[in-house]
Formats: C-alpha cells, structure tokens, sequence
C-alpha cells in the first residue's frame, strides 16, 4: 500500500514539475508570436502594397461572366460570382483615395451581390446594376491611374 502511494506521489509530482517548467519556457515563444501578429495590425491600416490593376481586370471579368451566367440561367454560379465580386471589391477599395468614390464603389458592387441573392433573379435588373457597377469601375480606374492611392 505504502509502495503505490509512493509511485502516485512521485508520478503527480513529476506530472506537476513537467507541467510548471514547460509552461515557464513556453512564455518567450507565445510572446513573440502576438508581437508580431500586434505589428502586421498595425501595418493592415496603412496602403497595401499590392498592385490594384488585375484586381480591376479581375472584377470586369467575373463581371462578364455574372452576365453570362444570368443570361443562361446559372442563378447558382451567378451567385457566387457576385460574391467574389464583392469579395474583390473590399480588398481594391483599399487602394481608393477618395472616400466618396470608395463608398460608391462598395455600395454599386453590394447592391449588385443584393440583387443576386434575393431570390428570383431578373436579368434585367442585373444587367442595369452590372452597367452602374462598370461606370463606377471607370471613376475608380481614372482615381487609380492617377497614383495617387499611395503607390
């Protein structure tokens, strides 16, 4: 009896001493991690370095083939289409530098993605939101070429 309270006292014992003096070098590890994970934070609210035109390349094709989707009655595909649509549009917003054209970007391409998700679509409707997203798409080109989103 006394032998097996000895190995339990000794296996609780080391279990407790492993367990403090893992946690106690484990401390410089954790640390480093969150500041850096701190630091990519704070760099996340400045320009990103990326360049913003095949994003617009990419957004005008996913826009032609959301029409063609429609058009053939691919709701499914449709769908998912806008939402990679406004998907692209959250990260090239970023690059704008006007917040207006920023704002009215965002809400052609989510009214868009709206349009698409209530239910049944109608072509034409989508079409009418597709040609307002392309001119809004043209202030946003002519705002990027100018350089002036911090390239």
């Amino acid at each position: 009896m006394k032998k097996t309270k000895l190995i339990v006292l000794g296996f609780s014992l080391l279990i407790a001493l492993a367990f403090v003096a893992g946690c106690g070098s484990n401390d410089n590890k954790t640390q480093q991690p969150q500041q850096t994970q701190q630091q990519n934070a704070h760099s996340s609210h400045s320009m990103p370095n990326e360049d913003p035109m095949p994003m617009m390349k990419d957004m005008e094709k996913t826009m032609q083939d959301m029409m063609k989707q429609v058009k053939a009655g691919q709701t499914m595909d449709a769908q998912k289409s806008s939402s990679m649509l406004a998907s692209t549009a959250d990260k090239l917003a970023l690059h704008i530098s006007d917040s207006a054209l920023q704002d009215k970007f965002k809400k052609a391409v989510y009214d868009l993605r709206d349009t698409m998700n209530n239910g049944k679509v109608d072509p034409a409707a989508v079409e009418g939101k597709l040609q307002l997203v392309q001119e809004v798409m043209k202030e946003v080109n002519a705002n990027l070429q100018t350089g002036s989103h911090g390239h």
